[in-house]
Parts: C-alpha cells; sequence; structure tokens
C-alpha cells in the first residue's frame, strides 16, 4: 500500500503486508476465475471459513497469489503490459518478504498510455469486458467475506461483545459507551471495538479460529489493546481492496462508461480513526462514503491535538462545534491573557448608517507599538457598486472563540492577531503598514433585530467584492505549510471549518480564498499547482534516471514531457490521468470543489433568475457533511447558495421558510422524495425535508414539479393492498429482520426493508375542514426500532421505487423507495399520494412455504413500469 502518498508524523505505523507466497501456489496463468478451485479451495468455502486440511499459512498464501498476483498478472497480460513480480515484493530490515506497490503507478501510466495511443474503440470495449470480469471477481470475494463476517449481527449482537463490567482491559467505559451508541443502533462497523473472539467462534467464518493469526496492537495513551477485527487476515483484504480500488480507477480512465465496483474495507480501519481523534459521526460518514484508500490515508491524520470533545457525539450528529447562546463565551489568544475587550458600542449609529445606505463597514485595527492602552481602530465603508479599497473578509467558526453573543466586541488580543493575519496575505501593499481593511461578523453584524436583518442581507455582496476571503480554523492554524499538497488538500476537506453552515456560502462566494496555517496561509488554487509541481519534480528525478535505459516507462515520460512543452501552463492529458489515479487528492477536491464553483454572474440591479435544477443542486452540494446550531439560517444561507434574494426570506417565520423556498424552484431533482430526511408535517409538503444539512444524498434523479398539491414525479411503483389476514406494513413486531413478502399475479417475492429515518405524522386537518386518512397508526419511536406500524387501509399504500433495472439487477443491489399512502382514486395520469418514510428494499431469496406462514404479506394490486406520481 506504499504507493498512497504518506502522512506526515501518522498517528499509526504504516500497515505492513507480508508476502505469504510459497510456490507451490503460484500463479498458473490459466482462466482467473478458477484459480482457487483448482487449489482445492473455492470461493465459497473460504467465506464461511472452511479450509479443509489448509494451515493458516497455505490459505493466506493461496488467495494472496489469486487476488493480489493474479490480479496483477491477468490484467497486466489483457492490457499487454508485462509485469514483473519483482517489483511488488520486497526485503524488510529483518529480512522477511514484504507486499510493495511502490511501483504500481508506473505499470498503470504504461496501461494508461498503451490504450490511447494503440487501441481502436472496438479492441478497447473487448478488453474493458475482460478487465471487469477479473475486478468483479475480486470485489465480490471480498464483499462476500466482510459481510459474512457481520452475519451474526442482528437485534440480539449485542450479547455477543464483551461484558463492559467484567473488562479488566482498561476499555470498559470506551465499551459501554460503544454499546450504548451503536449496539442498539445499527452501526455494525463499531462492533470491533467490543468484539471478543466467542463471536468468531459462534460465527464462522474466514476470520475463524487459526486464520486470525497475531492482531494489530491498537495503542491510544493510556489503552492498548489488540483488535480481534485487526488480524494479518484482515490486513490482506485490506491490501487487496485498496489494489482493486486502483486498479479500477484506471480502468476507468482507460475505457469509458463502465460499470461500477464497489471495494468493502474491513471494519477494523474505523477504529483506527477513531483513535486518532475523528469523531464517531465522521467515522460513520467516511466508512460509508470514502474507499478504502481514503479512509485508510485518514486513519494515519492525528486530529487528537485539535482538543475536540466529541463524547456527547452519536448518531448522525456530532455536537463538538454547536454553540449554546446564553452561555457561549469569547476566548482570548492565550488561557491567562485578560486584556480588555475591544468594543464598536459607540460606534453601532455608523455600522447602522452603513447599512442603510447599502455599504459595507470595515475597519482596522491600529496598535503601532503594540501597548494595549494606546491600542484604537479605524473604519470605514464600501459603497457597493462603486470602487473602494481591497478589503478581506474573515470566515470563521464561532466554536473556535472568535464570536461574541452579547456585544460587537473582541479582546484585544484578537483583533492584533486578525490585523496581523490579514495584513500579511499583502506583503508587497502600503496598506500592510497602516492596516488593511477587514470584515468580521462579530463586530460587523449588529445584534439590534432589525440591523441584523439588513447585515444579513447583505453578507453576499460582502464576500463575493471582498479582494480575499481569510479562513480561521484553529486545526488549520496549526498546521505547517510546506506539509506535502495532498495532506493540506485533505485536511482542509474534513476541517471544522467545512462542517458548519454560514462558511459554504461564503467559500462559495470569495473570488479568492486563503486558510491560514501556521506561518503563512494557503489557496486551494495554490495548492493544486504546488501538488503539479511536486510531481512534475518527481517525473523529471525518474526520467533522468531511466531515460538511457530504453524502457517502457521511459517512452511514456519521454512522451509526457514532449506535451508539458507542447501545452505550456495547462495541464495535459498524462497530467490527469496521474492526479486522478491518486484517491487522496481526488477526494479531497470532490469535497471542496462544489465550494469554488464559479458564482453565478449577475449585476446588482438584474432581477434574480428562476431556479430550476442547477441552481438547486448548486444550493444542496456544499451542505453534505455541515451543522449550524440555528436552524432558521439555514434557509437563508440556501437561498444565497441558490441565487434567490434573502431580503425576502428574513420577513418569513424561521418555520415557513424552508417551505418558501422550495416553493420557488421551478424544477427540483424527483429522488429528493427517496432521501432519509425529516419531512415538513403539512398536507402537501411532505416531500420536503425541514433540513438539508448533513445531506449524505446526491440528488441526480429526473426532475420534479412542484405544484400547489404536492411534487409531480414520474417513478416505477407498487400499488399495495391487503392480504388475508396480513393488513400491517412489516414492523419491528412483524418483521424483526424486516423481511416481507409481495403476493404478484404470478409470483410470490421476498423482501428486505431497512430504513434509518423514523417521523411521527399524525392525522391533521386539511384546508376544506376533513381530517386526513393517513393509514398510520400506533406509531411509536423508538432508539432500537427500525421498524414502525403502517396499516393498510382502504385508501391503500404504494412503493414508489427510484429506479427500473429489472427484477435480476434488482437482487444484486438495495433499491430506494419511498413508502406512500393513496389519499383519492386514480386514473392513468396521475397517482396522488401522501409521503409517509423514505426507505431502502432489497429483493431476497426466501423460501416461500415460510414466508407466506412467518412473513408480512401484501398483494401487488397494480404494477407501474412508469407513473406520474403527485406526493404530498
Amino acid at each position: 500500500m506504499d504507493h498512497l502518498p504518506k502522512v506526515h508524523n501518522p498517528v499509526h505505523r504504516p500497515i505492513e503486508i507480508p508476502c505469504y507466497f510459497r510456490s507451490e501456489h503460484k500463479w498458473d496463468g490459466q482462466e482467473f476465475e478458477g484459480f482457487l478451485s483448482r487449489k482445492g479451495l473455492p470461493a465459497e468455502r473460504l467465506v464461511i471459513g472452511d479450509f479443509g486440511s489448509n494451515t493458516r499459512e497455505e490459505v493466506l498464501s493461496i488467495l494472496q497469489s489469486w487476488a493480489f498476483f493474479g490480479t496483477l498478472f491477468s490484467i497486466g497480460k489483457i492490457a499487454r503490459v508485462s509485469v514483473n513480480i519483482g517489483d511488488f515484493v520486497r526485503k524488510s530490515p529483518d529480512g522477511r518478504l514484504m507486499i510493495t506497490t511502490e511501483k504500481l503507478f508506473e505499470y498503470l501510466r504504461i496501461w494508461i498510455y498503451n490504450e490511447r495511443s494503440i487501441l481502436s474503440a472496438e479492441d478497447k470495449q473487448q478488453r474493458a469486458q475482460k478487465i471487469t470480469k477479473v475486478l468483479q471477481l475480486v470485489a465480490k470475494f471480498i464483499d462476500d467475506v466482510i459481510e459474512y463476517e457481520l452475519k451474526g449481527f442482528g437485534p440480539s449482537s449485542k450479547e455477543l461483545v464483551a461484558d463492559a463490567a467484567v473488562d479488566q482491559s482498561g476499555m470498559a467505559p470506551f465499551r459501554r459507551a460503544m454499546k450504548e451508541k451503536y449496539a442498539i443502533d445499527g452501526h455494525y462497523h463499531e462492533f470491533e471495538k467490543i468484539i471478543t473472539d466467542d463471536y468468531y467462534v459462534e460465527n464462522r467464518n474466514f476470520f475463524s479460529g487459526e486464520l486470525g493469526g497475531e492482531c494489530y496492537p491498537i495503542t491510544d495513551g493510556e489503552y492498548s489493546f489488540k483488535s480481534r477485527a485487526a488480524s494479518p487476515s484482515h490486513m490482506l483484504i485490506l491490501s487487496l481492496s485498496i489494489l482493486g480500488e486502483t486498479l479500477t480507477k484506471a480502468r476507468d480512465i482507460c475505457y469509458e462508461k463502465q460499470p461500477s465496483i464497489l471495494w468493502r474495507t474491513p471494519m477494523f480501519l474505523s477504529i483506527l480513526m477513531q483513535f486518532s481523534g475523528w469523531c464517531s459521526v465522521d467515522v460513520r460518514r467516511v466508512c460509508e462514503t470514502a474507499g478504502p484508500s481514503m479512509i485508510y490515508y485518514l486513519s494515519s491524520l492525528d486530529r487528537r491535538p485539535m482538543g475536540e470533545d466529541h463524547d456527547r457525539c452519536c448518531g448522525n450528529y456530532c455536537v463538538a462545534f454547536q454553540i449554546n447562546s446564553n452561555t457561549y463565551k469569547g476566548k482570548h489568544t492565550k488561557t491567562d491573557c485578560q486584556c480588555d475587550f475591544m468594543s464598536l458600542r459607540d460606534a453601532f449609529e455608523f455600522v447602522k448608517g452603513c447599512l442603510d445606505e447599502d455599504s459595507i463597514p470595515l475597519i482596522r485595527f491600529e496598535d503601532d507599538d503594540e501597548e494595549t492602552e494606546n491600542a484604537t481602530f479605524g473604519l470605514a465603508q464600501w459603497k457597493i457598486g462603486h470602487e473602494g479599497p481591497p478589503y478581506v473578509a474573515i470566515s470563521h467558526i464561532w466554536a473556535d472563540g472568535i464570536g461574541n453573543t452579547q456585544e460587537n466586541a473582541l479582546p484585544l488580543c484578537q483583533m492584533r492577531r486578525l490585523q496581523k493575519m490579514v495584513n500579511e496575505l499583502y506583503p508587497e501593499s502600503p496598506n500592510s503598514r497602516t492596516g488593511v481593511l477587514f470584515w468580521i461578523d462579530t463586530l460587523m453584524v449588529p445584534l439590534e433585530d432589525e440591523a441584523r436583518k439588513k447585515a444579513i442581507a447583505q453578507m453576499e455582496a460582502v464576500y463575493r467584492r471582498a479582494d480575499k476571503v481569510l479562513v480561521l480554523d484553529k486545526s488549520l492554524e496549526t498546521l505547517r505549510g510546506d506539509l506535502e499538497p495532498e495532506e493540506l488538500l485533505t485536511r482542509i476537506s474534513y476541517s471544522p471549518w467545512m462542517k458548519r453552515l454560514w462558511t459554504a456560502q461564503e467559500a462559495y462566494l470569495a473570488e479568492s480564498l486563503h486558510f491560514q496555517l501556521l506561518e503563512t496561509s494557503v489557496s486551494i488554487r495554490g495548492l493544486t499547482r504546488e501538488y503539479r509541481r511536486h510531481k512534475l519534480e518527481l517525473d523529471m528525478d525518474k526520467f533522468k534516471s531511466i531515460c538511457h535505459d530504453g524502457s517502457t516507462f521511459a517512452e511514456v515520460l519521454t512522451h509526457h514531457f514532449r506535451e508539458i512543452v507542447q501545452n505550456v501552463g495547462q495541464p495535459t492529458d498524462a497530467e490527469g490521468d496521474l492526479q486522478s489515479l491518486d484517491r487522496i487528492k481526488t477526494h479531497a477536491l470532490d469535497r471542496l470543489v462544489p465550494l469554488r464553483i464559479e458564482a453565478w454572474s449577475k449585476t446588482d440591479d438584474e432581477e434574480p433568475r428562476d431556479l430550476g435544477l442547477v441552481q438547486f443542486i448548486r444550493m444542496v452540494l456544499p451542505m453534505q457533511n455541515r451543522s449550524s446550531s440555528k436552524a432558521e439560517d439555514e434557509p437563508l444561507c440556501l437561498a444565497l447558495l441558490a441565487g434567490a434574494p434573502v431580503s425576502a426570506f428574513l420577513p418569513i417565520p424561521p418555520d415557513e421558510r424552508m417551505e418558501q423556498l422550495f416553493g420557488n424552484f421551478a424544477h427540483v431533482p424527483g429522488d429528493i422524495i427517496f432521501s432519509e430526511k425529516v419531512r415538513i408535517n403539512k398536507y402537501a409538503r411532505r416531500w420536503i425535508p425541514t433540513s438539508l444539512l448533513d445531506s449524505q444524498n446526491i440528488y441526480s434523479g429526473p426532475p420534479g414539479t412542484p405544484t400547489p398539491d404536492g411534487l409531480i414525479v414520474t417513478y416505477p411503483g407498487i400499488v399495495l393492498g391487503p392480504y388475508g389476514e396480513h393488513k400491517l406494513f412489516p414492523c419491528r413486531h412483524t418483521s424483526p429482520d424486516g423481511i416481507f413478502c409481495i403476493k404478484y399475479p404470478d409470483r410470490i417475492a421476498s423482501y428486505k426493508f431497512t430504513t434509518r429515518s423514523y417521523q411521527i405524522i399524525p392525522e391533521e386537518r386539511r384546508g376544506d375542514g376533513s381530517f386526513g386518512h393517513d393509514p398510520v397508526f400506533g406509531i411509536h419511536t423508538h432508539s432500537d426500532v427500525n421498524y414502525q406500524h403502517f396499516a393498510i387501509s382502504e385508501h391503500k399504500l404504494a412503493l414508489i421505487l427510484e429506479d427500473d433495472n429489472g427484477e435480476d439487477e434488482w437482487k444484486s443491489k438495495k433499491r430506494s423507495a419511498a413508502l406512500v399512502a393513496i389519499y383519492k382514486s386514480w386514473d392513468d395520469d396521475i397517482v396522488s399520494v401522501e409521503f409517509v418514510l423514505a426507505l431502502w428494499l432489497e429483493q431476497i431469496d426466501f423460501r416461500i412455504a415460510d414466508a407466506i406462514r412467518s412473513r408480512p404479506m401484501m398483494e401487488a394490486i397494480r404494477v407501474f413500469d412508469a407513473q406520474k406520481w403527485c406526493v404530498g
């Protein structure tokens, strides 16, 4: 795994993979799929932990020969790239043979170069299909192994973990917390923290028994233990997954429109992340959204010096950066500092006058002799629509202590620090000596209600017209500027600043965005340039060492540098390929790029444009993983990102702003009905989420049209009716494992139903005075209940399905769905329904005789391939 970027001062030692290879298990060059069977160990036996008479070392040797060396040789043969096994094995200082991938990128670049230079479209397609088959076989094996390892987890899985009361390892508080947070809530990847050998005995799998071997030591201050879920077998699976992910990316560069392949990650990486100081909420998000390479890289980043308190974080909610306005206190630059506060109380009329005159109030701190008693400040105004002096807008998170909920004031030590950092952005400017003007919300957004509303409405202009925007985040201010660009980009993309609501629009609007580090500041654009320079230097050094040997890689580099000469200043195709192979840099930029999309161009006098799909996507993308201490601020920030006038939402009651915002859109992505978000509890508006914060959904479905009666979308679906004595949609009490059946005219199919979100939707009075007839009763939300009661009444239930890939493809994956209640008779044109719940459906194999006898059963009254629904 040494092809991945290195972390400066990693929190744990790099994971090294021994070379288990034995000559009798050598890759034989025959059909890839049949290798394990030819060695007497078919994949299905390995998955369940049946190794016959083979020892642990023999099994690891066979598996590595197939899934590591066999994958490299097979893909190399298909791509006409000669693979030297010696390039992937090295000797450790103690003489052991270890796996290395240091030269992997050289092989991949030869592969990419050959495909672009030589092959016809038909030849490419044939190669792509063969390579994809190899990768899919390994990915399926890894998926099966990891899934089967977890097969013992379920409603009673907390009984299979260590008992904190008798735990003598010093981990009792940690284990107890994990039980409370995860054992019931279904965060299965966290079970490794408390799992014991008993689990592997009772639920035999690939990692059971002797195969586990010595486990990876986990240490964190006073705690030290060996995770049972971090055995050499887990390490080997991780190495195979990272290799597969890298090869898959190279395949995607070479060939267009290839099927996606999911590479699962062994669960022990999550404990490494949490011991490195990551919040448990971030751990879950990363494990669900990032690939194995990125998760491994993040587990090496030491976040403990940040001093964040994540003890109260649980589920989907991180509270480490939330503030309480009633108890909040600003901080001095040093804990023992007792300097005075500099207040703008006497300047309130000036600030208010600027807001009334559509001007931006600015400040500079004047402290030439650095004597506290002589410190003062100067004020200026920047008339919107006119030329003015350059100024810096500061973007920060209040949890770092640069805020004030009582008055517009900051400690003098903080003012001195702010002015120094702002001045350093202009090292050659005369203003750096007299003091560069700046804007910060703590001072320039009045606490008085009416003036505050005007200041909030003006914030778009503040950040759009700032010459530079400076980001302050104490987690970044401890970093040196000479760290590798990949590490700085990654730390920025996962910084607390990236989690807050208002920072999204502040970054989005900035013309020039800078991040303050320990002794300097950096920009995303500058870091990407530095990344390119660094990679070119490495290539040049390599080129100098091999340019005379006539190797294939020398030919690749020669072509690469010829392109650079011909395209001075612009990244070449070869550079783009190389950079996209770097999963660390690519992942970090994927998180940062939505913040730096060029803001829409419109003048101050231009009427706001109509809101549609483009504006919606631009609005929602930066909301992933963000939160706010003030729920009423979210619609205001969203409106600003979408291009809607913020001033129009300020007079609206806070609990009605989200409804009004969605009503301004001509179109929204239709798949919003499948997102697991709490909804507005109002007739015809239940399709609207109460919040888009912390959204993991990537909305990309066909457009839906908002109407007074609901959102009109077109999707396949199934109308459900009662069957015999069965009148309930599956719930915890009727189907603890979520399995239920649907009787179609020609068959009975079994499904598994899961959901993370629950919402109580009581009956309510409609506009005409009548009550709704929602088929919902007896709903009780508990922390350990995944399934609720939904009665099938005469109004019937329906499942709207996100996509229609056919029954065979459905069996291989989960499918998003929305449970809805039909409250009107329908015709073939449109079905009017009320939203009940978003869920996941998975079609499974289940013995029909058992299913009819013991599982909830519904009848498919009607099945739609493509139907218009009005979801209210």
